[in-house]
């Protein structure tokens, strides 16, 4: 990739064209984030949404936030929705007090609905 700098990078296949409007003078992982963030989402089967639903639900501490992590790292979310379960995953749990819980809940939560409308 032209413009990037740093000894490791990540490998990922592009279209013949950029991504529109995203911002060139960016490290490669925010032209990937919103590469990723346009793409379209599959709606999951009922038997994924329990398994989905149920890891989003079970945040309360350390160790359950770290095993939603992984269940719904699992069904390739997009950097954006990675960031907000690392975010829980940080703070040891989804904790009310924290001043992120919002807008890192509703990140989870949208993405949440996008693979299993109801």
């Amino acid at each position: 990739m032209t413009g990037c700098s740093g000894s490791k990078t990540t490998t990922v296949s592009t279209p013949a064209s950029p991504p529109p409007a995203s911002k060139t003078s960016a490290a490669a992982s925010s032209t990937e984030s919103s590469a990723t963030e346009t793409a379209p989402v599959t709606p999951l089967d009922s038997s994924q949404c329990v398994t989905v639903d149920g890891a989003n639900s079970d945040a309360s501490d350390k160790d359950a936030a770290r095993k939603a992590a992984d269940t719904l790292g699992g069904f390739n979310p997009p950097a954006s929705v990675k960031s907000s379960i690392e975010h829980f995953v940080g703070t040891g749990g989804a904790h009310f007090d924290d001043p992120d819980y919002t807008k890192n809940e509703e990140a989870i939560k949208d993405w949440v609905a996008a693979l299993c409308p109801s």
